[in-house]
């Protein structure tokens, strides 16, 4: 049971630290702070484990978290080489697909279009 707890909080705490030091960031929306830590993250994620890993959700709740405060265009497409690579560890997660489709709106419509419709079809099948 002490095993499990230790783990557990070792595994989280890239999420907590990585927040942590990305919130000045993203109160001042100042991208080029926030986006090496996402990135840092998403390295450690895929060191320890390839797809669908016990260190994916984190990563993804610190990416939600800052995609929602990127509201520009420029802000979100800045998203989308980060996004590209999570795609590749957890290719079912529809919350990467909708964010993908968004941050590629305006750049690549065929893009954006396909992972929509990955986003929806994930629904339809969950319903």
């Amino acid at each position: 049971r002490m095993r499990h707890i230790v783990f557990t909080g070792i595994l989280q705490f890239p999420e907590f630290a990585t927040m942590q030091a990305m919130k000045g960031g993203l109160i001042t929306r100042d991208f080029d702070r926030v986006m090496p830590w996402l990135h840092r993250q998403y390295e450690m994620a895929s060191l320890y484990g390839g797809a669908k890993n016990k260190m994916t959700p984190g990563l993804l709740e610190n990416i939600k978290k800052a995609y929602t405060v990127a509201v520009l265009q420029e802000e979100r497409e800045r998203f989308i080489p980060l996004l590209e690579r999570v795609y590749l560890l957890n290719t079912n997660n529809i919350d990467i697909n909708i964010m993908l489709a968004s941050a590629y709106q305006f750049s690549d419509q065929e893009k954006s279009l396909n992972y929509l419709n990955k986003a929806k079809l994930m629904k339809q099948e969950n319903l």
